[in-house]
Parts: C-alpha cells; sequence; structure tokens
C-alpha cells in the first residue's frame, strides 16, 4: 500500500505553500478515462481529491500531472493556482479508498485548513493528464463552503439553452464589454442557483446514426451537466427540472419519451425512478452541486402522457417515483413540484390537495408566474400563501419573465420569427384581465418588475424561498443586420437546424407533429424578455438581482430616495410631517401642509410671507452615502414675482452650488402650471451632501407652493464598443476596409511609457495607405462624445480623424496631419447628438502618402453625456 496522501497544501489568503513527494510519472494510452472524486471531512477543514486513471498500459511516457485550483466568492476577482503533480499511487486507503487494480491508478491532492482560510467561497479542482500525443482533463468538482453566506433567497436563472447558442457562435460580454463566460456575468450579478431543464432524448437519428436535435437547446443530461460544471464553478447550485420527456412540456403537452412508449403506470413509475436515479448519479458522480430537484415542469394534472383529473393517483405516484430517486441520490437538495396558472386559484388548491391526499413527498410547491397571463401579484401571493400554511410547504416561482422593450405591431424581432409578446397593449387585448402589467416594457420596466416580483415573494409570501427568471439568456443568432423577415429567417434556420438554438427544428416534427402557434416554430422567440442584446452585452436591468441579494447595493438605474419629497407623509394629527427636513423661515414667514395645488397627488408645501421680505426660507435634507452624477429637483408654484430668486442647491463638505433661478407664473391648478428647478452635481459615498430648495420672494404676501422633490441617479456609462481598447488582442469586432498594402494587427509594445496596454498598429508597405475601421452603434439616443488616441511615425502627410455618420451624413472630428513619433499620443474627440431610431456608425479614418508609415490607434470611447 502507497502513501495515503500525495499532497499537503495548507491556505493563507492569496497563498498556497506547496509540499511535494517526488516520484515515477506514469504513461497512458490513448484509451485512459480520468474520473476525479472529492472527499471532505465532516467539519471542511480538510478536502481530498482523488483522481483515478484506469487504462493505463505503462509508466514510462506521461509528461505532466497537473491540478488547477479555482477560487471564486461573490464579489470579488476569481483567483486560479496550478500544481504539478510528480508521483502516483496503485492504490489509496482511507475513506471510500482505491485498492489496487491493473492498469489502474491514483493522483492524489489533499487540501487543509480550507473552511478556516475560505469560508464563503467556492472551491473548484481539475486535474490534467499530459501524454506525449494528448492532454486529458478530468471533470472539475466545485463546493462552495459557505457557512456564512446567506444562501436563504434563491435568485435563479433557467439558462437552458446558452451551450447550444454559444456553439452557434453566441457570444457574451459583462459590463465593461469584455468577453466573459455568461454563467460569470450572472454570478457576479447576484444570482446563486441556475435552473436546468433536462429532456430524455431530445434528437432524431437518421438512417445513418446520425443524430440530430429537436431545438430547444437540445437538452439532454449532457447539456445539464455542462451547464452544472460551469454553474458550480462560480459558486451557483444547479436547479434540475426532469420534464420526463423528449421535447417541451407544459400544461398542454406532456408527451411520453419514445423509449417508454407503450409502457403502462407500473412501468412509468420504474423508468421515472430508473431515469431520474441515473441522471443524477450521472451529475453526483462528475461532482456537480446540486440545489433543487422538480420531478415534472409545469404539470396541471398532466404528465408522462396521462391527463385529467381521474388520473392524479398515477400521476402521483410518478412524482413520488422521481422523489424517492432524489432523496437517495441528493438527500440534502430540496424536491420541488410544479405548476402554472395560479390566476386560477380553486384549481391549484385541488393540486395541492391531491398532493397530501395521495403522499406525495416533496418540499417545494413551485407556481410559473407570467404576468403576461397569470393575473395579479396580489392574488398569486395570497394564494401561495395558504398552500404554504396548510401544507407546511416552501413556496417558489419557478417561470417568470418581463420584456424589455416593446416591438412594433406584431413583427419579429432580430432573428425573422415571430415573439411571445409585443406591445402592452397587444398583450392586453390578447389576454384581456389576464394580463397585469405594472411596468412599461422598457429595460427599466423589466428591473422594476423583477424588484417588486421578489420583494412580493420574500415578505408577502409565507415561507417563499425564491424566483427564478425563465431564460433570460436566450438570444438570437443574429447571424444578418438585414431588416428583411426573409433574410434574416434565411440567414439564422441553419444555425437553428444544426446547433439546436432556435425553438424548434425540423426534426421535431418526428417525435412531436403537434400544429405550434407561429411563434413557437423557430427563432428564439423571448429575446425581448433577455437581461442581454443581440450582441450579448447585458442591460441594466440584470444589476437588479444584485440589489436582491446585496442590500447594500445601489443600482445606477434607480432613483434616490428624498423622504417624504411628495409631501405625503403626515404627522400624528394629519398635517403634513416636515421632521425629514430641515426648514429656515424668516422671521413672519409661514408654511404649512395643503390639499390644494398639488402636482400629482394630494399634498404639497403652501409657502407665505406676511410682510415684505419674510417670505425668504430654505428647505433640505441630509443625503450622504451617495455616490455618483445626480439631478436634485423641485417644483415650484405660485405670484409672479419678478424679483424673486427661487433655485435648487447642493451643499457638498460645506461647499454650496446652485441651480439656474427659476420664476413662478401664477395659480394654477394643474401639474403644467409648475416651474422645475434643478441642480446636477458628482458626489462619492464619503462625502456630506445635502440638497435643497431656497425661495427668497421679498414682496409682502408674496405665496407658492412646492411639491415633489426627488434626487435622480444619472446615468454616466460609457457606450459599449467592443474591444475599443483592443484588450481581446485581436481587433474581430471591427469592420475593416483597408488598402492591400496596409498590414494591422494588435500589439503591446513594452518600451513605451505612455501606454502599456494593447493596441491596433498600421504599417504602410507601399507607396500610400488609406483605411477605416467602425462599428455599427444604432440604437442610442441622447447627446455621445466620440474619442481615440493615435500616435506614429513624424511625417506631415496624413488625414487622421473619429467620424460618426447617422442615417448617411458624416461629420468628424479636427484633422490630424502630423503625428509626432513613438508614444507621443494625440487625443482628438467630438461631440453629436442621435435619437433611437437612426443609423449610426462611428469609425476612425486614415490616410498616408509616406511610404513605410507607421503608427497606432488605441482607447476608442462613446460616451453618454
Amino acid at each position: 500500500m502507497k502513501k495515503k496522501i500525495l499532497i499537503l497544501i495548507s491556505f493563507v489568503f492569496l497563498l498556497f505553500p506547496v509540499l511535494l513527494q517526488f516520484g515515477v510519472l506514469a504513461k497512458t494510452n490513448d484509451n485512459i478515462s480520468l474520473l476525479l472524486e472529492q472527499q471532505e471531512s465532516s467539519d471542511m477543514e480538510n478536502v481530498r481529491y482523488i483522481l483515478t486513471m484506469q487504462n493505463v498500459d505503462s509508466l514510462s511516457d506521461i509528461t505532466n500531472i497537473s491540478a488547477d485550483l479555482f477560487l471564486y466568492k461573490y464579489g470579488e476577482t476569481a483567483k486560479k493556482t496550478s500544481y504539478d503533480i510528480k508521483k502516483v499511487y496503485e492504490s489509496v486507503s482511507g475513506t471510500n479508498g482505491k485498492s489496487k487494480e491493473d492498469n489502474t491508478y491514483y493522483a492524489v491532492l489533499t487540501l487543509t485548513n480550507v473552511k478556516t482560510n475560505f469560508d464563503g467561497y467556492t472551491l473548484t479542482c481539475q486535474m490534467n493528464v499530459t501524454t506525449n500525443d494528448n492532454r486529458l482533463e478530468s471533470n472539475p468538482i466545485s463546493y462552495t463552503i459557505n457557512e456564512t453566506i446567506d444562501n436563504s433567497k434563491i435568485i435563479s436563472m433557467d439558462a437552458s439553452a446558452v451551450p447550444s447558442l454559444e456553439a452557434a457562435g453566441v457570444k457574451y460580454y459583462d459590463f465593461n464589454g469584455k468577453e466573459e463566460d455568461v454563467f460569470r456575468v450572472l454570478a457576479d450579478n447576484g444570482f446563486n442557483y441556475i435552473r436546468v431543464r433536462v429532456w430524455n432524448d431530445p434528437y432524431y437519428t437518421d438512417s445513418n446514426g446520425i443524430k440530430h436535435g429537436y431545438g430547444g437547446g437540445n437538452c439532454d443530461i449532457e447539456n445539464c451537466l455542462a451547464i452544472g460544471r460551469r454553474a458550480n464553478k462560480y459558486g451557483m447550485k444547479l436547479l434540475v427540472d426532469f420534464q420526463y420527456s423528449d421535447f417541451w412540456t407544459d400544461p398542454g403537452k406532456q408527451k411520453l419519451p419514445k423509449a417508454w412508449a407503450g409502457y403502462s403506470d407500473s412501468q412509468i413509475t420504474s423508468a421515472i425512478s430508473a431515469f431520474t436515479t441515473e441522471s443524477l448519479n450521472y451529475l453526483k458522480n462528475n461532482g456537480i452541486e446540486v440545489g433543487m430537484v422538480q420531478v415534472g415542469n409545469e404539470t396541471n394534472d398532466t404528465l408522462c402522457g396521462h391527463s385529467g383529473d381521474s388520473t392524479m393517483e398515477a400521476i402521483c405516484n410518478f412524482f413520488n417515483a422521481g422523489s424517492a430517486a432524489v432523496r437517495s441520490v441528493y438527500p440534502n437538495a430540496l424536491v420541488a413540484v410544479h405548476f402554472a396558472n395560479p390566476s386560477n386559484t380553486s384549481t391549484y388548491n385541488w393540486y395541492a390537495a391531491q398532493l397530501s391526499k395521495y403522499n406525495v413527498d416533496y418540499d417545494v410547491f413551485g407556481s410559473s408566474y407570467y404576468p403576461y397571463w397569470h393575473g395579479t401579484m396580489e392574488n398569486m401571493a395570497t394564494l401561495l400563501s395558504n398552500i404554504a400554511s396548510t401544507y407546511n410547504k416552501k413556496i417558489m416561482l419557478l417561470e417568470t419573465s418581463y420584456a424589455n422593450c416593446e416591438l412594433e405591431g406584431t413583427e419579429a424581432n432580430s432573428d425573422g420569427y415571430g415573439n411571445t409578446v409585443y406591445t402592452k397593449e397587444y398583450v392586453e387585448e390578447k389576454y384581456g384581465s389576464s394580463a397585469d402589467l405594472g411596468y412599461p416594457f422598457t429595460v427599466e420596466g423589466q428591473a422594476n418588475q423583477m424588484l417588486e416580483l421578489f420583494e412580493k415573494v420574500f415578505t408577502n409570501i409565507k415561507n417563499g424561498i425564491g424566483v427564478s427568471y425563465w431564460e433570460g439568456t436566450w438570444i438570437s443568432v443574429n447571424k444578418t443586420s438585414s431588416s428583411s423577415i426573409s433574410e434574416k429567417v434565411s440567414a439564422n434556420s441553419p444555425y437553428w437546424e444544426e446547433y439546436g438554438c432556435g425553438w424548434r427544428s425540423s426534426y421535431a416534427t418526428s417525435y412531436d407533429s403537434t400544429t405550434y402557434p407561429t411563434e413557437e416554430t423557430g427563432g428564439c422567440v423571448i429575446e425581448n424578455e433577455a437581461f442581454f442584446d443581440e450582441n450579448g452585452n447585458p442591460y441594466e436591468s440584470l444589476k437588479a438581482f444584485k440589489t436582491i441579494r446585496d442590500t447594500n447595493y445601489s443600482s445606477t438605474t434607480t432613483t434616490g430616495e428624498i423622504q417624504n419629497g411628495d409631501f405625503e407623509t403626515l404627522d400624528s394629527e394629519g398635517y403634513v410631517d416636515f421632521s425629514y427636513f430641515g426648514i429656515d423661515m424668516a422671521e413672519g414667514g409661514t408654511y404649512s401642509s395643503s390639499t390644494k395645488a398639488s402636482r400629482s397627488s394630494s399634498h404639497s408645501l403652501n409657502f407665505y410671507g406676511e410682510s415684505a421680505n419674510t417670505c425668504n426660507f430654505t428647505i433640505s435634507q441630509n443625503v450622504s452615502g451617495i455616490d455618483g452624477n445626480y439631478t436634485f429637483s423641485g417644483y415650484v408654484m405660485g405670484g409672479a414675482y419678478t424679483n424673486s430668486t427661487i433655485k435648487a442647491y447642493v451643499t457638498i463638505n460645506g461647499e454650496t452650488t446652485y441651480g439656474d433661478n427659476v420664476y413662478m407664473t401664477g395659480w394654477s391648478d394643474s401639474s403644467s402650471g409648475f416651474v422645475e428647478a434643478s441642480v446636477t452635481f458628482t458626489v462619492s459615498s464619503s462625502d456630506t451632501v445635502y440638497v435643497g430648495i431656497m425661495v427668497n420672494c421679498p414682496d409682502a404676501g408674496a405665496w407658492g407652493y412646492l411639491d415633489d422633490l426627488t434626487l435622480t441617479k444619472n446615468s454616466t456609462q460609457t457606450v459599449e464598443l467592443h474591444n475599443g481598447d483592443f484588450e481581446t488582442g485581436d481587433y474581430s469586432n471591427w469592420t475593416i476596409n483597408c488598402t492591400d498594402s496596409t498590414s494591422l494587427g494588435v500589439v503591446t509594445d513594452s518600451y513605451m511609457k505612455n501606454n502599456t496596454t494593447n493596441f491596433l498598429k498600421f504599417y504602410q508597405s507601399g507607396s500610400s495607405s488609406e483605411f477605416s475601421i467602425f462599428q455599427d452603434v444604432s440604437g442610442i439616443s441622447g447627446s455621445y462624445t466620440l474619442s481615440f488616441m493615435v500616435e506614429g511615425m513624424e511625417v506631415s502627410t496624413y488625414t487622421i480623424y473619429a467620424y460618426v455618420t447617422i442615417n448617411g451624413t458624416t461629420s468628424h472630428t479636427e484633422t490630424i496631419t502630423s503625428l509626432t513619433d513613438w508614444d507621443n499620443w494625440i487625443t482628438k474627440s467630438m461631440t453629436f447628438n442621435v435619437s433611437s431610431t437612426d443609423t449610426v456608425i462611428v469609425g476612425i479614418y486614415l490616410k498616408t502618402t509616406s511610404s513605410g508609415a507607421w503608427g497606432g490607434i488605441d482607447n476608442i470611447t462613446l460616451t453618454a453625456n
């Protein structure tokens, strides 16, 4: 028996000292198989990984065995380190030890003091075996050490289609414009669960034995495993959604898998048990951390070909078969059942009663809630709270979504196929009273819908544990910029067929010949409900989930609150409560609440000066702790005094800045009679900040009303020009128009002092050179500044500028005609205004007539003003 421990690693923060025992390396043939397993002590202080290497012929040709360790913690930068392993064993002792077998060897890695030093982190390990011919990677294993992490709130995203989308060429980016693993982006923005649907066999096998996916992500257990590995790596648990079918299931379709055709009820029960057990063991043996398992998807008295109230006993037996399998493989995972349409209270209560009647073993009563179809939040919350109270079950919304934009009429979105929802009017007309659309179909509306829904679940639903957004990562492949519907479909269809990244492929008809609605026959259908645009860039609404998980995080899209800024909070005697404000009123002046002359509600502040110079006051509030660029504003209406001074102001660390003076125009009983006073400023969280309104009306008897004091955080983010700093190492995000004699490439010049990062290098090998690089940024609106940097060979034969083309009309920055040698960077910029309907191209143009001219371009930015 060989030694028990190969490697001992003592953890200290950001430092992994390693003690190695050296020995003989192993050789493997091409049939080697690797299996990495994890064992941990009960207190999680020690973790041991055992890599089993089977089918090893001899011990002479392995060039390397290594372990990669990856640490991730929500809100922190990920860390990675690697270690070479210098020795293998023929057997390993200890718990679940490995006995000696022919052609089998073991590598062992033991980590100590894990919990002490890395509480709250997710630890991922993967081992690699390199031979003379191959490099083999083991399965990765992830474990979250979460003693101090509050995961009681489940914030989940169904991202089942991601692998098929990426196979078709889709890329995702973070909020800095950097290409990133979308699961990292989700984890960084508050998600702690990933939901994945699992179909039994979503493939058509042709006469040559080649499989063709039905579409919808081709969601088999391999897809689930691939997603589980990536989700676990970033600290997110897996929510496995077994649908017990080969394709889509919902209340209208619950088709038996092909392999179970003709099965009796008892055979289906056994098949569910076997399939669930086998699938979960496959995940467990590959180190996947599973937090919850659904046994069925939207099973409104329908499951596995059974439909109708009279079949509930059989359906409940199916549930129990799946539940028992979950308990046997993942005993700590929650078991969920899942129904749809909570607007039907009596039906939901009947479902819950049937589950109790037939003793179904489950933890979570799950529901879909789509505000387009499922009634009001209040009805849903009341219904599910009653079920939680009656049956002592946890409650979770397993599916929801909301639109981030409106589509004109019923026209297709970016992929040429119809969508589930279009405008609010469309939804209200089609679904009538079932629709509960409290927010506009905008990015901000999408965020606010989620914030309210999560608040409802966690505060108004008894035992409410979380919400799972449905496929917020599913966007169209978008292989053409053409506006033609037929051209969009033609460009996208081959990708839907080959990679299964559309709603359904033509091969699905072989299994389910049901006539689907038009929007369910191809394309994405929900890209206007995603949290990423068609290019994979995240919308600001994605940050709403970060707000839900971290109460100290403030989304940049929200409006700061002035306490009682609308003067609607009353004191015990029914008057406006002014205790929120500091009010400095001149002697003889008065202020009070008023039920008249309010802008949008029932109260405003009324001010009056009894004699000359007594209507002179300030009203202010402390808003310290905010960070960023803000606008404070208030509305006034009153006597038309030409000698008055009325201004909004901000005092930052004792220094006061005033906005423009505004003048009241006389009595009005409508909002339009009020004028706005405002001031814009930038502060940091460490500043002491007061905002207020100053009023000075020197006339005797001066009067007026003040209402709706608000503090709004302004968006000052940079519009993400993809790879405008060329840090990806290439310029693939840019369109290039270039003469043959110009050579372009992305380089880093380590000798530069003024720019040590990547930049776009150009070199002119002929007698002249002319090129432009540009990107389409259509869809933006407002005022923007385009800027860039350039350096190069000291000659005066250049024509260089940044330009913008709006609907075919071009304007540009000041033209650069001379560069001043290596590392002497020149910056130029320009400002322009556009609307969201404009076609907008931004780019850089360069021309030179000097042979051998060279230089670099960098930091092309587009910033909202």
